[in-house]
C-alpha cells in the first residue's frame, strides 16, 4: 500500500512541469497507452544507441517493433520525459518472463531460474544534453516506484554491454554509467551473460556483443 501511494505521489507531481519556469514534464504509461509514443521512443533509442558504447547502426523502423513489445505486455511500463513536446528521456520495461518470451537470447543465463517475480528494465536512455542534471534519477525513481506499486515483483534486472576500454571509437572523456547504477542499488552479475547481435556503425556486418546482467532487490528500503 505504501509503495502504491508513493508511486501515485510521483505520478501526480511529474505529470506537470517540474517548475513554473521549466518545460520539463514526465508521463507514466502502461501497456497499450505506450503505443502512441512508439515512434518517438524508437527515434530517441536510435539516437542514443548510436553513441558509444553501443555504436548501434540501426533505424527507427528496426527499433519500433522491439519497443512495441513493451506496449504489448500486460504489465509493460514506460516513464517518458519531455522538454515541451520533445521526448528527451525514457525508462521502459516489462516482466522478465515476458522479455524472455519475446527475445529468447535474453533468457539463456536463467534456464534453471524462476523469474516469475522479476521485472526487466529494458532500456533507460536520456538525450546527451540533458545528462548530469538529475533526470536519470528522476526517470529511474518513477520507474521503480511504478513497478513496486504492482505488488508483484521482488527483483529488478537490466543488462548492459560489456564495455571495452580500448575501443577505437571510445570518445575522450567518456564516463561509464556503472557508478550511477550502483548508487541506485544494483549489483553486477558477470556470471549472467549472453550474446546480442547488432551491426556497429563502423562495421560492415552484424557481430555479437557480450551483455551482462545487473539486479536489485525491490524488497529493500
Amino acid at each position: 500500500m505504501f509503495h502504491s501511494m508513493r508511486s501515485l505521489l510521483f505520478i501526480f507531481i511529474f505529470l506537470c512541469p517540474l517548475s513554473a519556469q521549466s518545460n520539463i514534464s514526465l508521463k507514466i504509461l502502461h501497456n497499450k497507452d505506450i503505443t502512441p509514443f512508439i515512434t518517438d521512443i524508437a527515434k530517441l533509442g536510435n539516437k542514443v544507441f548510436y553513441e558509444y558504447p553501443y555504436l548501434c547502426d540501426g533505424t527507427v523502423e528496426e527499433y519500433s517493433p522491439y519497443f512495441q513489445e513493451y506496449a504489448n505486455s500486460q504489465k509493460g511500463v514506460a516513464v517518458l520525459l519531455f522538454d515541451d513536446t520533445e521526448l528527451i528521456g525514457l525508462a521502459i520495461g516489462m516482466p522478465f518472463k515476458a522479455m524472455h518470451e519475446s527475445t529468447p537470447e535474453t533468457a539463456e543465463p536463467f534456464t534453471n531460474h524462476n523469474v516469475s517475480a522479476a521485472y526487466y528494465l529494458g532500456d533507460m536512455v536520456l538525450d546527451k544534453q540533458y545528462r548530469k542534471k538529475g533526470y536519470g534519477r528522476l526517470l529511474y525513481t518513477n520507474f521503480e516506484n511504478t513497478v513496486k506499486s504492482m505488488s508483484t515483483f521482488d527483483t529488478m534486472y537490466f543488462c548492459k554491454i560489456n564495455e571495452s576500454n580500448d575501443h577505437p571509437l571510445k570518445p575522450d572523456g567518456y564516463s561509464t554509467f556503472e557508478p550511477m547504477w550502483r548508487k541506485f542499488g544494483f549489483i553486477e552479475h558477470r556470471e549472467y551473460t549472453f550474446l546480442w547481435d547488432w551491426k556497429e556503425r563502423d562495421k560492415a556486418q552484424v557481430s555479437p556483443h557480450k551483455m551482462i546482467y545487473w539486479s536489485k532487490s525491490l524488497n529493500k528500503e
